[in-house]
């Protein structure tokens, strides 16, 4: 499993959707954030709406799950991952409050059965590839989205969120991580990520 992980803003659609065009000749799963129908999520989980969190992320761990299941037995290039979801996005809102009581406790029952379900090879992720990119970049990126999740949202949560996120790479259970910087063009990050991947796939 191969995880393109960063904070909003950091590219890791737009990379992975390049990535699938530069290896189209081999057989290889792709799994891209699932967005269909969050946006009014989204925008809740930014504002700390309470019950939002919860919808929200349980909706991600079962569409993650949906496509571990669908790459079964072929080599997995996700964009973002259900461990760097939870330490990314759940537990700073478990932190403040905003995901509690029954709802945390039916979240980590649903987390924990995942888990179960996948056995050991759950958290190996054999490479992690962060786009790591300042906060200032994350908030310029995220206004010029017209994403309506995200529109109108505070530029210091995005770029609060990138200095998370540098945390959140350096404890995810991963083989091996590259960092890449991010605050670079499109095809220069296309180009670093590329090099990782191949250098991973001949590995296996």
């Amino acid at each position: 499993m191969i995880v393109v992980f960063g904070p909003p803003g950091s590219g890791k659609t737009t990379q992975l959707k390049k990535l699938e065009s530069a290896l189209s000749h081999m057989q290889i799963k792709y799994q891209l954030e699932p967005t269909d129908g969050v946006s009014d999520l989204v925008r809740a989980v930014y504002a700390h709406e309470p019950g939002s969190v919860f919808r929200l992320q349980t909706h991600i761990l079962q569409q993650r799950c949906a496509g571990y299941e669908a790459a079964s037995g072929s080599p997995l290039i996700a964009d973002g991952h259900i461990v760097t979801d939870y330490l990314m996005f759940v537990e700073p809102h478990v932190l403040s409050g905003a995901l509690a009581g029954d709802e945390l406790a039916r979240y980590n029952l649903h987390y924990r059965q995942v888990r179960a379900a996948y056995g050991a090879t759950y958290n190996n992720i054999d490479l992690l590839v962060f786009l790591k990119i300042s906060g200032a970049v994350a908030a310029k990126r995220i206004a010029e989205r017209t994403s309506s999740g995200e529109a109108g949202v505070d530029p210091l949560v995005f770029e609060a969120m990138a200095e998370r996120a540098i945390k959140v790479a350096q404890m995810a259970p991963a083989r091996k991580i590259v960092e890449i910087d991010g605050d670079r063009s499109v095809d220069e990050i296309h180009t670093d990520i590329l090099k990782a991947v191949q250098c991973e796939l001949k590995r296996e």
